[in-house]
């Protein structure tokens, strides 16, 4: 499925072409017959998507000038390529495309062998990439690292990611999502669920809510956000530990009630928001929606913290001890007026208020 337009007279030529699992990105090649580039640009597909669009230079094929030029698809100057007097095209059927397991980049191979790299950091520091032909580092198109770098490792990572998630029967959805129901059913003395829920998405995340009735409160659980990395969990976790502890999730509700059905829509929609727009969720963000009778969002917290109020600290020790790497966020539905306590006093302050109204 083609994302570009090209004129019926222009010379240019997509080479591959791939969208991303998520269906938020589209990554391709680009070949001008002057130049080949590594583009990863964002789906319009209805949604605000948090990824600026990504260009990288992968080879000239013709001789390269001595300087830039200020041009489409600038050719490289020749101090910083391989080859000044240009390389051959691709041949489009040695290509592949490897996404990032959070889907905020991708890995370019040619011939089985890795050509260039847009990674989730892209467009910040003035860096566009890493490219196989790219010589020195005052250019956004930088060398392919070291051979003995540890970026590697994050590429080995990237492709077992998919090659498991497609081969190992524990991580296909039905088998993965009645793992963790059993642990649900368990924690909740046994107690099955009231009500599946399906949350409708062309892409990935597949996923599922939950509904328990336990100790009068309807719970609300999503099953299977937790196969995918969460986006961009390294813009905001640095060390190896807290980015391992934060990278999967699940979302938690617990309500008096049993919630309607537009706000089990906003909880399906929220659900699968950072894959669809690229965007990281943890604890005290707070989400706005434009529609429901009472509710129009939610601020989210810490598991410990909603279970608390509602006297259920038996459950979340139970979350901690069986599910010791998946953070699960709790949920906190939220109207209007607490969006604008928020906005006038902090998050942390509107959650604590709003805990006093549940």
């Amino acid at each position: 499925m083609n994302k570009h337009i090209i004129s019926d007279n222009s010379t240019n030529q997509i080479l591959i072409e791939d969208i991303s699992p998520y269906g938020n990105l589209v990554a391709y090649v680009e070949s001008d017959k002057r130049t080949c580039y590594f583009y990863l640009m964002p789906i319009d597909n209805g949604e605000k998507i948090n990824f600026k669009p990504s260009a990288l230079w992968l080879r000239n094929l013709v001789p390269a000038p001595e300087e830039f030029k200020l041009e489409v698809a600038p050719l490289m100057p020749k101090k910083n390529t391989k080859h000044p007097n240009g390389i051959e095209e691709y041949e489009p059927k040695e290509l592949d495309i490897v996404w990032f397991s959070d889907g905020c980049g991708a890995t370019l191979y040619y011939q089985g062998t890795i050509e260039a790299i847009i990674p989730p950091w892209s467009s910040f520091d003035n860096i566009a990439g890493y490219s196989r032909e790219a010589i020195g580092f005052d250019t956004p198109f930088l060398p392919l690292p070291e051979t003995n770098s540890a970026f590697y490792l994050r590429i080995n990572e990237n492709l077992e990611y998919w090659n498991q998630l497609t081969q190992n029967p524990e991580l296909r959805f039905e088998n993965y999502k009645n793992n963790l129901l059993n642990k649900y059913i368990n924690i909740f003395d046994n107690t099955p669920p009231t009500e599946i829920y399906t949350i409708k998405n062309d892409f990935l995340p597949k996923a599922e809510i939950i509904e328990f009735f336990y100790k009068n409160y309807y719970i609300y659980i999503t099953v299977g956000l937790s196969r995918h990395p969460l986006p961009k969990v390294e813009f905001f976790y640095k060390t190896k530990e807290s980015i391992e502890g934060n990278r999967v999730i699940e979302l938690f509700l617990i309500h008096p009630n049993k919630i309607s059905g537009k706000l089990l829509n906003v909880l399906g929609s929220f659900a699968t928001y950072p894959w669809r727009t690229l965007n990281f969720i943890d604890y005290h963000h707070s989400f706005e929606y434009i529609y429901d009778d009472l509710y129009d969002g939610f601020f989210t917290l810490p598991l410990e913290q909603l279970t608390e109020k509602f006297m259920l600290n038996d459950i979340y020790k139970k979350f901690i001890e069986l599910f010791p790497n998946i953070k699960f966020i709790g949920l906190l539905p939220a109207t209007q007026e607490d969006f604008l306590v928020s906005r006038g006093k902090g998050i942390d302050f509107a959650i604590k208020k709003r805990l006093t109204k549940v």
